[in-house]
């Protein structure tokens, strides 16, 4: 677990420039459980009215795992699940638990019963890419415009609508597309090694190709600040990464049973056209009538 980290490599030129070039390389640590999510308090039968409260709980793993629900097959709304906790275990691996509540209609049923999965997602990461523009205030170097952290085998992400020169005061408007993958990449911009808020983002629709690959599209548009030139450089970097999701899913079919009731109803109606609920209701109907035949007979 200790190995985990940013392994890199930085080389800097000499005078006059003394620029810097830097390439960095993740390693990452993957701990996955062997189980599916567990589920707690699932009853064998809820009848119509009742209040399902389930409870779902998987890991420890690193990273943590993303516990979504599912009612017969569909993905539960929002305000049914009511809590999402995650607790750190040893050696910083950490377990998810969340909790499922509802009450149950007629609408959740699928022919009798009622289905309630839980899906945990954990994301591997397996590759991620940069590409960086190194910019001075007012002039670009063009032999480090453009530098490319890119593992071995693999495309990196592009730049593009970014201009020779920037002076402060200048609006930066520049777009970044990940490589061609069967993942959609995940694309984050950095200015000098931070992370850009989302206001200054914009997004776009992923671009599906024939081949069933796609590629992804992250703007970026900011005004060129003097703190932009701290270190007599500005620094944009866009980072695309690809990820692998093993998912791992528990299923519970429950029966359902009638409503319950506890007044007692019966028809004025004959038991052939009376209306009544459930079987309790059905048994007295016949008794009214078996006896008004034997009074009257």
């Amino acid at each position: 677990m200790e190995t985990e980290g940013m392994y890199g490599c930085e080389v800097s030129t000499e005078v006059p420039s003394f620029r810097t070039i830097k390439a960095e390389k993740e390693l990452y640590v993957y701990v996955i459980p062997e189980g599916d999510p567990t589920l707690f308090g699932v009853l064998n039968r809820y009848p119509i009215g009742s209040e399902v409260n389930v409870t779902c709980i998987f890991g420890p793993s690193k990273p943590v795992a993303e516990l979504t629900w599912y009612i017969n097959g569909d993905k539960a709304p929002a305000t049914y699940v009511r809590h999402k906790i995650i607790e750190i275990n040893q050696n910083n691996l950490e377990t998810s638990e969340s909790r499922l509540v509802f009450i149950v209609d007629l609408s959740h049923l699928r022919q009798g019963t009622l289905s309630i999965q839980c899906t945990a997602s954990v994301s591997l990461v397996y590759s991620k890419s940069s590409r960086e523009l190194i910019v001075t205030d007012g002039i670009s170097g063009a032999e480090f415009q453009h530098v490319p952290h890119v593992p071995p085998g693999l495309e990196g992400p592009s730049i593009t609508g970014s201009v020779s020169r920037y002076y402060v005061g200048d609006t930066v408007d520049v777009n970044c597309s990940s490589a061609r993958s069967l993942e959609p990449a995940q694309l984050q911009w950095f200015v000098n090694d931070n992370e850009v808020k989302p206001e200054f983002l914009s997004q776009y629709t992923p671009t599906i190709y024939p081949d069933g690959l796609s590629s992804t599209k992250l703007g970026l548009r900011f005004r060129v600040q003097e703190d932009h030139f701290r270190s007599e450089e500005m620094r944009l970097k866009c980072t695309a990464t690809l990820a692998k999701i093993i998912k791992m899913t528990t299923v519970e079919t429950i029966a359902v049973g009638p409503q319950k009731t506890s007044n007692l109803q019966v028809s004025g109606n004959s038991a052939a056209g009376g209306s009544y609920i459930g079987n309790t209701l059905i048994e007295c109907s016949v008794i009214v009538t078996c006896l008004l035949f034997t009074y009257f007979s």
